[in-house]
């Protein structure tokens, strides 16, 4: 199985949005599975029946504490992180 890929990045708009991806290709492509912000959970893959339960249920987790608190830290999910154009991997943080 390959290896997903979470994503937790600052916006202007929504401010903190945490994206999980299947893998690093999907996550290169920005073709999230699933996303969290303060406002909202949304799912964006079409075979939603095929997700991981955990990754919607730490969703919902972090759209709870970004809606209570905007500052919240949820960046300890993060796997990756996006540096210009690619991906780093986040040394000690287990996918």
């Amino acid at each position: 199985m390959n290896e997903h890929v979470v994503i937790v990045t600052p916006t202007v708009q929504d401010g903190t949005v945490a994206c999980w991806y299947r893998d690093v290709a999907a996550a290169e492509r920005d073709d999230a599975s699933v996303s969290a912000s303060q406002s909202r959970v949304s799912i964006h893959d079409d075979d939603f029946q095929e997700l991981p339960p955990e990754w919607v249920a730490l969703a919902l987790d972090v759209y709870r504490q970004l809606s209570r608190d905007r500052n919240a830290n949820v960046g300890h999910m993060a796997t990756h992180r996006r540096n210009g154009r690619t991906l780093e991997r986040i040394s000690g943080v287990m996918p």
